[in-house]
């Protein structure tokens, strides 16, 4: 682009754009609904457009500056995104890790601090792509700070992008110095023009890999393409190739065309990530929306009519100026509210009154003064002037004092924590001290009775759990709060697609028992292995997370509506391993969740059925070969203590009960079992709400031991606990 003699005396950054300020405040009140409410579904629409719109902004920032002043400051770049992102994205954090200290347990204000580092160093989305592997984890991964892996993909193109943009531009600068490309070169004034078509050829090749990249994680690992920089960056591409061509582009679209970019967009919302967030990355109907954002940025400064209205609307244009503060604390506010006061209408409204509260004040305060200052200039304030653009205020923010005083309170509220910590820690044992030998429920230390005296035995534990009125130490091994998915021991080895297979082989065993299913499997091998390596069985498990009993309508890996073409296979070895092994026991279980997931987008009589069928074909295939096949339940779900135990909370808030959902459930495998035995004789189902809950009151520990890891799985300890029930309903019967 050719520069006028006289050039205009822009800023380095963007002016106020109307209608990106509106883009901004739909993209985050998306979001914000999203994590308070959990509709609409698709409110990860939102992160995609903010990439669009950073990648616009930083690239058109760049290319300006290059085209003024012939060069771009790689200093005065960093200088301004510290100011603009670190401040806030710092007080956050160190509010965020004193709240988590002083509400929550020890084990989640470490799993806080833990994630915290992470975003710290603009590497979260990586730790969380390590996580969403184990699809078990996900309690640790739930984390009050876990929304700062969009900011730090952001940070990391912000790292990257600039360097790669100087060396696309630079070689064609000198080559346009010294003559040598065709046509009318002979002048720098020209070398803009090389150097864009050398950045749109790169630009375009990273968008195509980085969507085809996109697409194929986006069905091998969803979880991982949803946090991958990698499977993001054709989005930041997207938005910076808009301000490579914006000039050329903005006269080919519409002005009034801004009403149906904006329909579009929200008919990506609504409908086409209705599957889930998870997989939106590289999903052929992601196109549209982002597309949508990209042709708003590009018509929005001549835009008109009722579309550009709205957008530069009052209330548009305030959600969008604190946009940043309100991304930063919506989900630390969520979190904690919801672990103090549990999750309800009333809540959301208090989640909601304080996230405004604490994002105006954090904007006016500290965001804005930082963002404005001339920190971190030197002087650079004086060279960009001569460059004929207008820099900010020289004057130094008042917010940056109270960055530091945060920074000053979090060390103190560290050693404050600590303290608490062991006050509390030697109380307790001055307390047990003073009376010895009386512990404060029945299970410490007592073993429960087998048989028939189990249950009645577990009632009067329920019982004094539900009529608890503080938290009991829990007993266990550390990762009932977040249970890995990786092989549980030495005896288990990752199979194909990731299924697990595990191996036990009990000394003197004479009888085989095979163990099947989804996470469930998983989730109960610990109480299943302790109850059949007493009963002269080696027991052998079969599990694929997102997997449930063969051609039972659920969504791939839990997240989508399309077939999950990985678990025929499994189940195909499945199959091989009951003719081979010819087990005289086979136990199969399937996660409530897939059930309930099935209801909720196909709601009806259909579902049901579908179920019953299915289960009971699958049974049958599984009995084909003469084994005893059992039918056992998932257990109802619940609040696990991990999410809603916190220092000032009493037990009956992490109280639960089971749902309309969960009885049918239990119902669909009762009759589905029952066919099964009609037709084969040696089928039977086993409920197990009666393990989990008293009159339809579910305690999230019973005695000492938690009874969740999540709110689909029960915890390892708890599967131990229930052994010996477990072993009177797969054995003695």
């Amino acid at each position: 682009m050719e520069l006028d003699s006289a050039p205009p005396r822009l800023r380095v950054g963007h002016p106020a754009r109307p209608h990106i300020q509106g883009l901004r405040a739909i993209a985050v009140a998306v979001v914000v609904a999203g994590h308070l409410t959990g509709r609409p579904v698709g409110a990860s629409l939102g992160v995609d457009v903010f990439f669009v719109i950073s990648g616009y902004l930083i690239t058109g920032q760049l290319l300006r500056e290059r085209e003024l002043s012939g060069h771009i400051s790689l200093r005065g770049f960093y200088a301004r995104r510290v100011r603009r992102i670190m401040p806030m994205a710092i007080v956050v954090l160190l509010c965020t890790l004193m709240a988590s200290y002083l509400l929550l347990t020890p084990e989640r204000a470490g799993s806080t601090l833990l994630h915290s580092t992470s975003a710290l160093l603009f590497v979260e989305n990586w730790r969380l792509v390590g996580i969403g592997q184990d699809a078990l984890r996900m309690t640790d991964s739930y984390s009050p700070v876990q929304h700062y892996w969009s900011l730090s993909i952001e940070e990391q193109f912000y790292l990257i992008w600039p360097i790669t943009l100087l060396g696309l531009i630079w070689p064609v600068g000198v080559l346009a110095r010294k003559g040598t490309l065709p046509g009318d070169t002979s002048s720098i004034v020209a070398a803009p023009l090389w150097s864009r078509a050398v950045v749109v050829g790169c630009l375009a090749a990273a968008i195509v890999a980085s969507f085809g990249w996109a697409a194929v994680q986006s069905a091998a690992n969803p979880y991982a393409a949803y946090h991958s920089t990698l499977a993001r960056v054709w989005q930041l591409g997207v938005g910076a190739l808009l301000a490579v061509l914006g000039p050329r582009l903005a006269e080919r679209i519409p002005a009034r065309s801004a009403v149906l970019h904006i329909a579009l967009m929200t008919l990506g919302v609504v409908i086409f990530t209705k599957g889930g967030p998870e997989v939106f990355p590289g999903r052929w109907w992601s196109v549209v929306p982002v597309c949508a954002t990209a042709a708003i940025l590009i018509s929005g400064d001549g835009a008109r009519g009722p579309a550009a209205w709205v957008l530069s609307s009052s209330p548009f244009q305030f959600l969008g100026k604190i946009s940043y503060s309100l991304y930063l604390w919506n989900l630390p506010i969520g979190v904690l509210v919801f672990a103090m006061f549990g999750h309800s209408w009333a809540t959301v409204g208090l989640s909601a009154a304080l996230l405004m509260l604490l994002s105006v004040v954090s904007f006016h305060a500290i965001e804005d003064p930082i963002r404005r200052s001339n920190w971190l200039s030197g002087k650079l304030a004086a060279t960009t002037e001569r460059a004929g653009r207008l820099q900010r205020p020289n004057r130094v923010s008042w917010g940056i004092p109270v960055v530091a005083t945060a920074v000053v309170l979090a060390f103190g509220f560290g050693w404050y924590a600590r303290t608490l910590r062991t006050v509390e820690q030697a109380t307790k044992l001055v307390a047990a001290a003073a009376r010895p030998g009386q512990p404060t429920n029945r299970l410490v230390g007592e073993p429960m009775p087998d048989g028939s005296e189990f249950l009645s035995a577990l009632e009067a534990a329920q019982g004094e759990s539900l009529g608890r009125t503080d938290w009991p130490d829990l007993r266990g091994d550390e990762s009932w709060p977040a249970r890995s998915f990786a092989p549980p021991d030495a005896n288990c080895t990752l199979g194909p697609s990731q299924s697990v297979v595990c191996e036990f082989a009990e000394p003197g065993a004479t009888k085989a028992a095979l163990l099947v299913g989804d996470s469930q499997a998983l989730a109960w091998l610990p109480g299943i292995h302790a109850a059949l390596a007493t009963a002269g069985y080696r027991l052998r498990l079969r599990a694929q997370p997102g997997c449930s009993l063969p051609d039972v309508p659920v969504e791939e890996h839990l997240f989508q509506r399309t077939p999950n073409a990985t678990c025929a296979d499994f189940w195909r070895q499945v199959i091989q391993d009951t003719r081979e092994a010819a087990p005289e026991l086979i136990i199969a279980t399937s996660n409530f969740q897939g059930f309930s997931l099935a209801l909720r987008n196909r709601p009806g009589a259909t579902v049901v059925d579908e179920w019953k069928r299915n289960v009971a074909r699958a049974l049958l295939q599984l009995g084909v070969y003469g084994a005893r096949v059992v039918l056992l339940d998932s257990p109802p779900g619940g609040r696990p203590v991990a999410d809603c135990r916190a220092r000032f909370t009493r037990p009956g808030t992490c109280e639960s009960a089971p749902t309309a959902d969960y009885r049918q459930f239990v119902d669909a495998d009762s009759a589905a079992a029952a066919t099964a035995s009609t037709a084969a004789g040696k089928v039977r189902h086993v409920s197990v709400t009666r393990w989990f809950c008293l009159e339809d009151r579910c305690p999230s520990f019973v005695g000492d031991v938690p009874t969740y890891t999540d709110p689909w799985h029960l915890s390892a300890p708890y599967a131990r606990f229930l052994a010996p029930e477990l072993r009177q309903q797969l054995v003695s019967r």
